[in-house]
């Protein structure tokens, strides 16, 4: 249950949302906020929603585009997939085969490099990767392992048909560990394949809202 305190915060937040037009990190700092506030999560986000969609507006309507138009929409977008590719369980799709003999051994051996020799729970093989994982990834698996009585998970990728700690993951642990402009310079530094399907998956979101 929201407090009065609460309310006038996401009440000033939404007023902002057309001040921070530009802003990733505040854009960023909303979306912080409303998932560790789950009370507070659909007013937040709210306000999180109108200032994304403020800032697409901008970056859309804009008729003559400077250099620096130019690289904060790029940053834009960038910062819409980071959520997209953020290492996760997958439930599906599944592959066709289950893992073999020889692919565990190899996911323990990948799993190892960070959790240690201990015995990791390996979930189904999911089809298909992140263009950021490289074009020569083709399956995905999530592990999950007690690391000093605490649950780990990580991401592995089969690229090159060897299983391995892939790229987006790695990245990853760099960005969750960096502060916030280290952040925004880890973000430009991914790959730029994935933005057409975070324009598409930022719009349907939009409209499958719009609709309700």
């Amino acid at each position: 249950m929201l407090g009065a305190h609460d309310k006038q915060v996401c009440a000033r937040l939404a007023r902002q949302a057309s001040a921070w037009r530009r802003s990733t990190r505040a854009l960023g700092l909303l979306q912080m906020t409303a998932r560790s506030r789950p009370d507070a999560a659909q007013c937040f986000g709210v306000a999180l929603a109108a200032a994304s969609l403020m800032m697409a507006a901008v970056f859309a309507d804009a008729r003559e585009k400077t250099a620096k138009d130019i690289a904060e929409e790029h940053h834009f977008w960038l910062w819409k997939r980071v959520d997209m590719i953020r290492p996760q369980r997958r439930d599906g799709p599944l592959r066709y085969l289950n893992v073999s003999d020889n692919e565990v051994r190899q996911i323990q051996g990948a799993a190892s490099e960070v959790v240690g020799n201990v015995l990791v729970q390996i979930g189904g093989v999911t089809v298909g990767c992140p263009c950021e994982d490289g074009p020569k990834c083709t399956d995905q698996v999530w592990v999950q392992a007690e690391v000093h009585d605490k649950p780990f998970g990580l991401l592995l990728s089969k690229i090159d048909s060897r299983w391995a700690i892939g790229p987006v993951q790695r990245w990853w642990w760099r960005y969750e560990k960096a502060g916030w402009d280290e952040q925004d310079k880890l973000i430009d530094e991914l790959p730029d394949c994935g933005i057409d399907e975070a324009k598409q998956e930022f719009y349907r979101k939009v409209h499958a809202r719009d609709a309700h």
